[in-house]
């Protein structure tokens, strides 16, 4: 008997979000990270990343869309993928996801993206999943 191995590699990234917070934190928060992964990301292979009401500290060359292309590729049967996501930083992921699955920006303001769908949160994205849940469901 053969023993056939799937290797996926694993990244991951640190993100400090501060949407909720008075400007007058941000404005105090902001700089120290940024300044801190700065210099983490000088000697390594990391990079800031700044997104709408963050900074991430992620690998040199990597998005969310590198993310979404290494898992399409590792799945070798029929799926069903949808990718939800609010940010800029999404619009990669919509872009990788195109004619592979349901691209769906969930935010309060609809902006220009590739998504396919808008969900405004939370009763849009609640119905969102309870539809979702149930196709997936329905489809066995």
């Amino acid at each position: 008997m053969t023993t056939m191995k799937r290797t996926i590699s694993i990244w991951i990234s640190v993100a400090a979000h501060w949407r909720r917070l008075p400007p007058s934190e941000v404005d105090e928060l902001r700089p120290q990270i940024n300044d801190h992964w700065t210099r983490i990301a000088e000697n390594s292979q990391l990079e800031v990343h700044a997104f709408d009401g963050g900074l991430e500290l992620r690998p040199k060359g990597r998005d969310k869309g590198s993310a979404v292309n290494e898992v399409l590729t590792s799945i070798s049967t029929t799926f069903a993928a949808a990718y939800l996501g609010d940010d800029l930083t999404d619009e990669d992921a919509f872009r990788a996801l195109a004619g592979s699955g349901l691209r769906v920006l969930v935010r309060d303001n609809l902006r220009d993206t590739l998504a396919d769908a808008w969900a405004k949160p939370p009763e849009d994205l609640i119905e969102f999943l309870i539809q979702w849940k149930s196709a997936c469901a329905d489809a066995g």
